[in-house]
């Protein structure tokens, strides 16, 4: 089944009475059909069961804004200017899809989906489990083939590097301990 057929019968003529409701079905069409929507605007909501009155999504590789930055780096961008878009309107008090135009410009594959760093983010609790082999400074190969394993995500040598950053204390903080032992 293509992804514009699979959104018809997901969305299509359906009502939502709750905004998990609607989060729950469009996480589960994201990865049936290796696509990743982003909200793009959203007008808030009073009523507590519905977040939003309005929400604009579209394709994560939708045109994005112009930079106000002076060029002095240059900016890698994977944005094709992708068209594909779908809005979501309150009416009464459900959620309904009001309009889409779901024509994708670039290849949609469960390697490219897995691949894109919104997927591969680790969540807390896997990041507790995988804590442990950061602080033993397990080879880099080894913690990939672990969260791969594990947690069923791709990981580049590049996140394995940024999460050791991340958990290694920062040098203020040795000079405060230190600091405080001698105390």
């Amino acid at each position: 089944m293509d992804y514009v057929q699979g959104f018809k019968d997901l969305f299509e003529d359906r009502e939502f009475t709750q905004f998990k409701e609607f989060k729950c079905c469009l996480e589960k069409y994201m990865k049936d059909f290796n696509v990743i929507y982003v909200l793009g605007s959203s007008t808030k909501s009073n009523n507590g069961r519905l977040k939003y009155t309005n929400m604009s999504y579209r394709c994560i590789n939708y045109k994005r804004r112009k930079s106000v930055s002076r060029g002095v780096r240059h900016v890698h961008s994977h944005a094709t200017c992708c068209q594909s878009r779908f809005n979501v309107a309150k009416r009464k008090s459900i959620l309904v899809v009001s309009s889409f135009s779901l024509e994708h410009n670039h290849e949609l594959s469960a390697s490219l989906f897995l691949a894109h760093p919104i997927n591969r983010r680790l969540t807390a609790d896997e990041l507790n489990g995988y804590r442990y082999l950061l602080e033993y400074n397990s080879p880099t190969a080894e913690l990939k083939q672990y969260v791969a394993d594990a947690y069923g995500k791709y990981m580049t040598t590049t996140d394995v590097c940024n999460m050791r950053r991340r958990l290694r204390p920062s040098a203020k903080s040795k000079r405060d301990k230190e600091y405080f032992r001698r105390s």
